[in-house]
Formats: structure tokens, C-alpha cells, sequence
């Protein structure tokens, strides 16, 4: 329980009711700033955890997948034209 520091009374916790303390606004905008850096630097952590989960993750699947004789691994992609020359139709299929 909080109470005012005119009614101390043993250990506890407990405030200046009467000349409580202010911050001006350049304290404010100091911590303001700090809890946003906090906030970001925390944000940019989880980040990278969640990365290096999902390349744990991608790192035993693909160990799973091939077998341990394997040099080497070729990965492309096709494009197909699906256009038709006869009309205004342009597509294509990745």
C-alpha cells in the first residue's frame, strides 16, 4: 500500500504529498527518447531470434531432405510465357 510520506508509519512505501517533484518537459523528452531506443533495440533483438529460429528450422529440413553425398544444389526458377500473340493478352507464370 502507497501512502502520503505525513503518514509514515514503519516500512512501506510511501510519497511527498505536499512538494511532490516534477520533471520539465526536457526530462520528459530525454526519456522519452530512451524508452523509444529501449523499444526499438528490443524490437530489432526479437528480430533476430525469430531469424535465427527460422534458419535452425530451414537448416534441419534441408538436412532432412538430401542425402549427406550431395556437392551441390542447383535452385532456379521458370518463367512461362502464357502470352497470346494474336491478342493484347501479356501473361507469364513463375
Amino acid at each position: 500500500m502507497i501512502q502520503p510520506l505525513n503518514q509514515k508509519f514503519g516500512i512501506g512505501f510511501y510519497y511527498n504529498s505536499e512538494n511532490p517533484p516534477f520533471m520539465d518537459t526536457f526530462e520528459v523528452a530525454i526519456l522519452l527518447q530512451e524508452a523509444q531506443e529501449k523499444t526499438k533495440a528490443d524490437e530489432a533483438e526479437e528480430e533476430h531470434i525469430r531469424e535465427e529460429e527460422v534458419k535452425d528450422v530451414g537448416r534441419k529440413r534441408f538436412a532432412e531432405i538430401f542425402p549427406e553425398d550431395v556437392k551441390a544444389v542447383i535452385v532456379a526458377r521458370l518463367k512461362q510465357d502464357e502470352s497470346d500473340s494474336q491478342t493484347d493478352y501479356f501473361a507469364s507464370s513463375t
